[in-house]
């Protein structure tokens, strides 16, 4: 499972057809009812028939976009709200849907967010200039992975220039 779950096709407002990560691992870090995992399927041609059914039953093929709702609960940020559990809308969800909810919108936060967040942050007063993704990505000028010392002062100056 890459980011392309998540952007190419949750965020994009799709239901992805998943094969390949154990379903375990899935559905520890996707909402339920969000995706469709192959293994589900006893049959490739099972899957075929699933996905034409989709097709045509707008009301189950909805069931997998139920989740999307639930950005409701989020501020602009992206963040849970603080309020959220007294919020009405909340109050009126089930204890099930509430403790799902609660799950999948409050997760760890990851490294991955964290560049998100810093990537869309106007104020940010950061500057990251590489003449070269290709030679950062292969080592030839990533030199304060390396050095630890040169690493922590450009931490300080919170100026990193390629």
């Amino acid at each position: 499972m890459t980011e392309k779950l998540w952007y190419n096709a949750l965020y994009s407002g799709a239901v992805p057809i998943l094969f390949g990560p154990h379903k375990d691992d899935v559905s520890a870090v996707l909402p339920p009812k969000s995706y469709i995992h192959a293994e589900d399927f006893k049959t490739p041609a099972d899957l075929v028939k699933y996905i034409y059914y989709l097709d045509k039953n707008v009301t189950a093929y909805a069931e997998y976009l139920e989740w999307r709702t639930w950005v409701k609960f989020l501020d602009q940020n992206g963040e849970l709200l603080s309020n959220v559990e007294s919020d009405e809308n909340f109050e009126q969800l089930s204890k099930e849907q509430r403790k799902t909810i609660l799950k999948y919108l409050n997760p760890t936060p990851s490294g991955f967010c964290g560049l998100c967040r810093k990537l869309h942050d106007r104020h940010n007063s950061d500057i990251y200039t590489m003449k070269s993704v290709n030679d950062w990505w292969e080592g030839t000028v990533r030199r304060e992975c390396m050095d630890i010392h040169l690493a922590r002062k450009q931490l300080a100056s919170k100026k990193i220039i390629y």
